[in-house]
């Protein structure tokens, strides 16, 4: 009775883990770039017990029987699939059609990766996301560009306030083995994990990188329907398992009394 105590008890915390997924995922909708989460449940790995059953003759045989332990959310698997891409106008809002990631430069010196968003020239003239976040590598405008653009291939474009064009760099872009591997570190930011591999260089237009796509932004791939459904599997589930721990009450609390009586 106590294992069935337990395993009620695995299902209470791993449906918990689905509803606070779903939540964050519902609170990211309008995040551009975000992408959705879903939590992985593993079974756990029965208990081997031994039981005595009388074989009718006044014998018991000793009997060998897995008990099941319950269930735990193992991880939150990220769905890595594009988003829509929204029209801005703004020729310095960047997304990446395909599956590469642009590089970007942390303050601690980590390098991250991103999808893209709105880039501008922060005070010491070099291209930042909005965060912030330096392109990496450094790209500097220099005196008398108050503008840029950026073309498919990544090359940014420095504009002078007479309208001349000038080529100030380019956006690294890169791919991963398994890009579902990688760690989200706020801020549209993610690095790399055993799970992902390291970073493979490319180039934009090359095959599984993409192009760069200014004037546009990624929004969210996030789902509310499927939310939803998932809010109220959980919901369901959850209420499921707080009757089993209210029925295994109820039994525990029948044979005390039958001790008393």
């Amino acid at each position: 009775m106590w294992t069935s105590l337990r395993t009620a008890v695995t299902g209470l915390m791993a449906q918990q883990r689905a509803l606070d997924i779903s939540a964050d995922n519902l609170t990211k909708m309008q995040v551009p770039g975000s992408k959705s989460q879903r939590a992985s449940f593993i079974e756990l790995a029965p208990e081997l017990r031994y039981m005595g059953v009388p074989d009718g003759e006044g014998n018991v045989d000793i009997d060998a029987r897995e008990t099941g332990i319950g269930v735990r959310a193992s991880s939150a698997v990220r769905n890595m699939g594009q988003g829509s891409f929204l029209p801005t106008g703004e020729p310095t809002d960047v997304a990446v059609d395909g599956d590469g990631f642009i590089e970007v430069s942390m303050p601690g010196g980590q390098i991250g990766y991103t999808h893209g968003g709105s880039l501008r020239i922060d005070g010491l003239r070099r291209v930042v996301t909005s965060n912030g976040l330096a392109i990496s590598p450094g790209i500097t405008l220099p005196d008398g560009m108050p503008s840029f653009e950026i073309k498919q291939d990544g090359t940014v474009v420095g504009i002078t306030t007479d309208g001349t064009r000038q080529d100030v760099g380019q956006l690294r872009l890169v791919r991963f083995a398994n890009p579902e591997g990688l760690q989200q570190i706020g801020q549209n930011v993610l690095v790399p994990t055993v799970a992902s591999g390291a970073p493979i260089a490319g180039a934009a237009g090359q095959p599984g990188v993409g192009t760069v796509v200014s004037g546009i932004i990624e929004s969210s791939n996030i789902d509310p329907r499927e939310e939803y459904l998932r809010v109220v599997q959980a919901q369901r589930a959850y209420e499921l398992n707080v009757r089993a721990l209210k029925t295994v009450d109820e039994m525990l609390q029948d044979a005390s009394n039958l001790r008393r009586s």
